[in-house]
């Protein structure tokens, strides 16, 4: 996967992202207020624990709405290491645990 190209698969744009040390294809989606991992494949990837990345405005319980308007809890904010083409910076990310279900609004 090369650094400097996007990814377009199911005509769905990925972008290679660098995130702590793993290089990975990562769905952009320009309309969403918030960047959300799925927990299961994040965590295997990690050098430390998940809650060392938590930040100070973390929340237990936090919902956010996904597309269609289903209500989804989420945990975080936690923040990362990541590198978008050549750009290295801090970014916040939300985890979501799928054996969860979704709010119904």
């Amino acid at each position: 996967m090369s650094p400097l190209l996007l990814h377009y698969g199911d005509d769905t744009p990925y972008i290679p992202v660098n995130l702590d040390g793993h290089l990975m294809p990562f769905l952009l989606d320009t309309g969403a207020a918030v960047s959300v991992l799925p927990k299961a494949k994040l965590v295997p990837l990690l050098t430390k624990p998940l809650s060392s990345y938590a930040i100070t405005e973390r929340e237990e319980d936090r919902r956010i709405t996904a597309f269609g308007g289903h209500l989804v809890s989420v945990d975080g904010p936690y923040l990362f290491p990541i590198s978008v083409l050549t750009r290295k910076l801090m970014h916040k990310f939300y985890v979501i645990d799928r054996r969860r279900r979704s709010l119904q609004v």
